[in-house]
């Protein structure tokens, strides 16, 4: 049945399609803005608007699919910029948006100093908006925000996030528009921090990737390596492991990934530009209390913004220039549909 023949069967929209914009109260998340979005389709969301309208939680058909650290939710105002502090304040969350003059390690550059990801992360949106469509067919939540990372004499670099969610798809779609808004040459490192949590990511979990080429970043991830594309039990005597892909890309520049989950019988898939995010990072993290996932499309390397400056890998955003990225993410239940997103995006079992 579409929405109008529902109808009858209902008061509220929000029995079936409900959106919710609130105010976290207390503790460290105290005054931090958010908005729920729950579907018919079994999507549970949650965009943080002040963590630069990032997905601190989702959840498909009751089942978690992030990862939350301690920290959990917390506001912008307590985020300490200088070298490793950014995990003070990291919730994790299914999607945290790192850059976006620097990504990786903490490092000096040029007589700059750059926190570990970067700033973006912490900046509040402004210009926030949530709205709804619904039809006699059916019922969609539309979120835009602008997030600036601006400094006096410094970087002047605005962000556009639009999020669509429909009620009857298991599909999230949004698109970011990057734009320097300077007179003059800004560097640009922006990385997405996708990370998938317990009881999602199992044992039974595997990642599927159109991987060309895997290398460790360092000599304990080596030891991994063969085993990458797995989850392994929780232990606490293992240690955090990245690896960087080289992946296929389709002859339209879009890459595909799936994570699933084969005692669940449940996964998601992502699908984004691999001409604009051109570098692939995996994290892999087994350790007990700190079991997750990181699969990352980035445009860097995660040495540092001094490395990359010095091996010639650092990108630019020239004045007035705009990059555009947009991604679908689907969680999805089966097998066969497995089987089609293999295919489909050509991906390595």
């Amino acid at each position: 049945m579409n929405l109008k023949e529902k109808r009858p069967y209902i008061g509220n929209v929000a029995q079936l399609f409900d959106v919710k914009d609130y105010k976290f109260e207390g503790g460290r998340a105290h005054g931090v803005r958010a908005t729920d979005v729950t579907t018919s389709a079994g999507l549970s969301v949650t965009v943080t608007a002040d963590r630069a309208m990032d997905f601190a939680s989702i959840r498909f058909k009751g089942v978690n699919m992030g990862y939350m650290t301690p920290v959990g939710v917390a506001s912008p105002n307590l985020y300490q910029h200088d070298g490793p502090n950014f995990l003070r304040n990291f919730t994790a969350g299914f999607l945290t948006t790192c850059g976006l003059t620097s990504i990786g390690s903490p490092s000096e550059d040029n007589g700059e100093s750059f926190g570990q990801h970067g700033r973006f992360a912490n900046i509040p949106a402004e210009q926030y908006c949530v709205s709804t469509d619904v039809t006699d067919e059916d019922a969609t939540v539309h979120m835009s925000g602008i997030m600036r990372q601006v400094a006096f004499f410094g970087e002047n670099i605005s962000l556009k996030r639009e999020i669509t969610i429909n009620n009857t798809e298991s599909i999230i779609r949004f698109t970011d528009t990057v734009k320097n808004e300077d007179l003059f040459k800004v560097a640009y490192m922006h990385l997405y921090h996708f990370n998938i949590g317990y009881p999602f990511l199992s044992p039974a979990t595997k990642i599927y990737l159109p991987s060309l080429s895997v290398r460790a970043r360092t000599p304990y991830a080596e030891q991994g390596i063969n085993d990458w594309n797995h989850a392994d039990e929780a232990s606490l005597d293992i240690e955090e492991m990245c690896y960087y892909h080289e992946v296929k890309k389709l002859p339209n520049g879009r890459v595909g990934y799936v994570a699933y989950n084969h005692d669940l019988h449940m996964g998601v898939c992502y699908e984004y530009d691999g001409n604009e995010l051109d570098w692939f990072n995996q994290w892999k993290c087994m350790q007990s209390g700190n079991y997750v996932m990181g699969i990352e499309p980035c445009n860097g390397g995660l040495e540092g913004r001094d490395v990359a400056s010095r091996d010639k890998t650092l990108k630019y955003l020239q004045p007035g220039a705009e990059n555009k990225m947009d991604f679908v993410i689907e969680f999805f239940e089966g097998d066969d549909r497995l089987e089609e997103l293999i295919k489909k995006y050509e991906l390595k079992r």
